[in-house]
């Protein structure tokens, strides 16, 4: 006797996939670069003999929250402390570097 089903399981139809949500998959790119471009900065770096600790990351209010989330994440990925900052809150910027902040595209400043 068969569990729960008439037929077999490599006889029925495979399941059909949801939705796409591209916003998401647009952030999980936007995240992919910001990685990118924080390596190639830090390689950069190493090259002229200079050491980096924390990385800060502005970025406008609608990419903010989710970089926040992926905030650990970038920390693991370079054994670095990361902070993450709106454009709209009180941050720590040295440099200006919010400035440059755009929608999709993060600003970057190393410490």
């Amino acid at each position: 006797r068969k569990i729960g089903k008439e037929s077999f399981v490599s006889n029925e139809k495979w399941p059909k996939a949801g939705e796409i949500d591209e916003k998401i998959i647009s952030k999980e790119k936007m995240v992919e670069k910001l990685i990118n471009d924080i390596s190639n900065l830090l390689k950069l770096m190493e090259k002229k003999g200079v050491k980096k600790e924390k990385i800060f990351i502005y970025a406008v209010d609608e990419d903010s929250e989710y970089l926040k989330e992926a905030s650990d994440f970038i920390s693991r990925r370079f054994n670095m402390e990361t902070k993450v900052f709106s454009l709209t809150e009180e941050k720590y910027d040295p440099t200006g570097k919010s400035e440059k902040a755009k929608e999709g595209r993060p600003a970057i400043y190393l410490e």
